[in-house]
């Protein structure tokens, strides 16, 4: 393989991850925010929400990375 293409392949992989991260972030907050709408509390029961849906999907997402 050329450098090129080996150079292309670690660039795509870290910005999909970046991405990932980003969008596994704003779901959290959105999750909290909808969570709070619907059950009712506060900044705690929101941040609570982000953090339950946080910490899953990032294990899951990393998993391969994880195992590495």
């Amino acid at each position: 393989m050329d450098m090129p293409v080996i150079y292309g392949r670690i660039v795509n992989g870290l910005v999909f991850k970046a991405l990932g991260i980003i969008f596994i972030y704003l779901g959290g907050e959105l999750f909290g925010e909808g969570l709070v709408k619907i059950v009712g509390g506060g900044e705690v029961f929101e941040t609570v929400a982000l953090i339950v849906f946080i910490i899953p999907s990032l294990f899951i997402f990393l998993k391969k990375d994880l195992q590495k």
